[in-house]
């Protein structure tokens, strides 16, 4: 019986050529699949890279590094969401400030009593989730420049409006939730002016926090600061075709 030989195929990866022009928004489009070298026939594996280009400087993004941008992208995505939820009902309270500010005490009690039910449930729930999301989105890019300084100035801004929630507005609301149109507090108008004013201050700063987190996005659609924050990969020995 004749020995059977298993033949070897050595194949270097190449690599086509796709012009700059192809590249999306973000800076990544579908490469070409990689087959690896050193693999007998009919088994060879392939690997889906994805290239970014600056100016004629191409950069290999496997699929490990991919997988890691699309959560990055995810979580900026959830942060945005729940940032921009939570000015929501602060955004509501500057609205209603030149209104109520002409209230007497009493309508202003009842209003102040009775309309803002859920902003203390629901609206607690995207305020805390936004603490916490900014937070954690700041530490995911802590090594991504610029978008770590405008990331950072989202999550104190909105570290700070609640801070000043439990500073300014947890001690007022204690004082007139249980009050009545004949036990309502001799300083209710300094208390009405304390209330208000910090819900301003803080839809001020959720805006800031907001603005601040799709400007770290829009920064990074730039080609020079993706570059910046991708791994470089040695070229020389792979060749490339043109198409």
């Amino acid at each position: 019986m004749r020995e059977r030989r298993h033949f070897v195929i050595r194949r270097p990866p190449v690599i086509r050529w796709i012009s700059p022009a192809s590249v999306s928004a973000y800076g990544f489009v579908p490469f070409e699949r990689i087959a690896l070298a050193q693999r007998p026939i009919g088994q060879m594996d392939l690997q889906l890279h994805f290239a970014f280009y600056q100016g004629s400087t191409r950069i290999i993004v496997g699929q490990d590094q991919e997988s890691c941008l699309m959560f990055l992208k995810s979580c900026r995505m959830l942060t945005i969401m729940v940032v921009a939820l939570s000015l929501g009902p602060a955004l509501g309270h500057l609205l209603e400030l030149p209104a109520k500010m002409l209230y007497d005490g009493p309508l202003w009690l009842k209003i102040s009593q009775t309309l803002y039910a859920t902003f203390g449930t629901v609206g607690a729930a995207f305020e805390v989730s936004a603490v916490l999301a900014t937070v954690f989105l700041a530490f995911l890019v802590r090594k991504r420049t610029p978008a770590f300084g405008w990331t950072v100035l989202g999550a104190f801004s909105v570290v700070a409006s609640h801070i000043a929630f439990w500073i300014w507005l947890a001690p007022v609301n204690a004082k007139i939730a249980m009050a009545t149109p004949e036990t309502l507090p001799v300083d209710w108008v300094g208390l009405r002016y304390q209330w208000e004013c910090t819900h301003a201050a803080r839809a001020i700063l959720q805006l800031i926090a907001l603005a601040s987190l799709a400007f770290s996005v829009v920064v990074e659609t730039s080609e020079n600061a993706i570059t910046r924050t991708l791994p470089r990969t040695d070229l020389s020995s792979v060749s490339t075709h043109p198409r």
